[in-house]
């Protein structure tokens, strides 16, 4: 991670498509473009460069990576069996009890505010990434019984 003296902008760099490792560089005051050129020399040694490498401010990182985690929200079946052991596994976050629809979220983040839930409508039972500070991201009775149909 290269860093330099204050102040500083956090940026990131996306190697071969997908966010390696945020760092620090100062706008004034220091040389931003050779402590980017060291950040990417630095994790291309680990991972061959096969796509563009993209510098990106904070705010471009998250909007990208909404994107990317949005692309991954696909709703899969579940059953019982995985949807109790999920349940019992970590203390559950938003978990929202009904008459015939339950569901919660895993505690622990994927990415961010990124994590999977899962549901239950009646007999039918799903899971989905979703974003747990976007309510609309979140497994609908719907959903879950499309993943079924």
């Amino acid at each position: 991670m290269a860093t330099l003296e204050a102040p500083c902008e956090l940026w990131a760099v996306a190697i071969n498509n997908r966010w390696v490792a945020p760092y620090t560089v100062t706008p004034a005051g220091g040389d931003a473009l050779a402590a980017e050129d060291a950040a990417i020399r630095y994790y291309a040694k680990a991972e061959p460069l096969a796509g563009p490498v993209v510098s990106m401010s904070f705010e471009q990182l998250m909007a990208w990576e909404r994107r990317r985690m949005l692309a991954m929200a696909v709703v899969r079946p579940s059953d019982e069996e995985a949807f109790t052991q999920a349940l019992n596994c970590l203390p559950p976050a938003k978990w929202e009890r009904g008459a015939d629809f339950e569901r919660f979220c895993i505690s622990e983040m994927t990415s961010g505010t990124w994590t999977t839930q899962h549901a239950r409508h009646g007999e039918r039972y799903a899971t989905k990434h979703v974003d747990i500070t976007d309510r609309s991201t979140w497994l609908t009775p719907e959903e879950v019984d499309a993943a079924h149909a």
